[in-house]
Formats: C-alpha cells, sequence, structure tokens
C-alpha cells in the first residue's frame, strides 16, 4: 500500500545534496484579476511511504471545479518497504478559466490515496 506523506503546490522545490526537500513558497490559494487566466506554473512536490518492495504506478489530476481537467502526470516510483521517496514536478501554462475550488487527486496504481485542493480566487 502507498501513503501520501506530503504533497505541496509551491512556487519553487529542488532537492538538496542529501535529498532533503527545499521548498519555497507554498501556497493553497492563487488570485487573479480575471479570467481565463494563463498561469507560467509552478512546483509540485511529493512524498510517499510503501509496505511493501515493488514498482508504483503515481498518478496526479488537477481538476476544476467543474471537473474539467487541467493538467495531469503519471510517474513510476520504484520502493523499499517503510522507505521514503517522492518525487517533483514543475508545471507550465497552466489555464484557468473559473473562480473556485481546484481538486489535485493523487492515486496509486488506479486507487486514489488523497485529495488536496487550492482555490482560485478574484482578486480585489
Amino acid at each position: 500500500m502507498v501513503k501520501l506523506n506530503f504533497f505541496h503546490a509551491c512556487e519553487s522545490a529542488f532537492l538538496l545534496k542529501n535529498n532533503t526537500p527545499a521548498i519555497i513558497g507554498i501556497f493553497s490559494v492563487i488570485q487573479m484579476e480575471k479570467l481565463p487566466f494563463k498561469h507560467s506554473g509552478f512546483s509540485l512536490i511529493t512524498n510517499f511511504t510503501t509496505d511493501d518492495s515493488k514498482a508504483h504506478k503515481i498518478n496526479i489530476l488537477l481538476e476544476s471545479p467543474s471537473k474539467k481537467k487541467i493538467f495531469s502526470t503519471e510517474n513510476n516510483i520504484q520502493t523499499q518497504k517503510d522507505e521514503s521517496v517522492g518525487f517533483l514536478i514543475k508545471t507550465e501554462n497552466l489555464h484557468f478559466e473559473e473562480f473556485g475550488k481546484y481538486k489535485f487527486i493523487i492515486s496509486a496504481d488506479g486507487k486514489k490515496i488523497a485529495e488536496e485542493f487550492i482555490d482560485i480566487e478574484k482578486r480585489n
């Protein structure tokens, strides 16, 4: 079984020499003056643990409030039992067409293991 330890949407992220993540500007809200809006991109950083030693397929889907697919990615991870493993994704040119709560759906081997959210709000 795959367990999500953390998932962050942030301005930037990278791994230090000792594989420690460096995360800059974690956010859960993006404010925009008007829509549609093309966001230049942000980073997604994840960390998982498993109770087995095998390969797992991780999917991340970003869905709009009306359930339109905004972004998706698939990554394969090779794990050892009780080992922590993660990855970093840099998104580019994301199109937001509505205000509201956007949902990241994180799945492992075809089973949803977590949901995370960001709000797209109108800037006053």
